[in-house]
């Protein structure tokens, strides 16, 4: 798929030195990027070339091939067509997956809301754009990214494991860490 927010070549506070060429190449893909847009947020980010047959997803990666060297060149016509080009394979792949049987994601999303805040945990980062739909506002955050965060927790998560391998289905409520106590000060007398 294309990158999701086209880089706004005409605005000048931006991208103060683009040539017209370059805008015009850049108007040239957004139709394209709405398309892509709206194929990762029903079948999940780059996951619509994974339900189609191996040759219909090379086809398409051709047809990207070809558009990234048009645009490379410089060429808005060029761009224009490929860009075309691009949104018809993603119409095929579409049709193709649908007549295959297979549905649009539908990621389950554990919400939870803490001291106001609401957070969203979503199995995979192509979950976001129909969670985004379904869930406007939240903030979500992946299993994976969940993982970091609990790994990033050095000197705690020792010790969260050993409270959960001792009292088997203990819930955490808060996570501290410890008071830095310097034992130069001064002792007031």
């Amino acid at each position: 798929m294309t990158k999701p927010y086209r880089q706004n070549k005409a605005d000048r506070l931006i991208n103060p030195g683009a040539k017209p060429h370059e805008i015009r190449c850049d108007y040239a893909v957004a139709p394209l990027d709405r398309v892509a847009l709206d194929m990762d947020r029903k079948w999940g980010i780059d996951r619509l070339p994974s339900l189609v047959a191996p040759a219909m997803a090379e086809k398409y990666g051709a047809a990207m091939e070809h558009l990234n060297s048009a645009i490379d060149e410089n060429d808005p016509a060029k761009v224009a067509d490929a860009a075309n080009n691009c949104m018809r394979g993603l119409a095929a792949m579409d049709a193709a997956a649908t007549a295959a049987g297979h549905k649009p994601i539908t990621p389950l999303v554990w919400e939870y809301e803490l001291d106001g805040k609401r957070f969203g945990i979503v199995q995979s980062s192509g979950d976001w754009p129909a969670v985004a739909v379904t869930h406007p506002g939240l903030t979500t955050y992946t299993l994976r990214e969940v993982a970091l965060a609990l790994a990033s927790y050095k000197n705690a998560l020792p010790i969260i494991e050993s409270v959960k391998a001792a009292f088997p289905g203990a819930q955490i409520s808060a996570v501290r860490t410890p008071l830095e106590i310097s034992l130069d000060d001064e002792i007031p007398y």
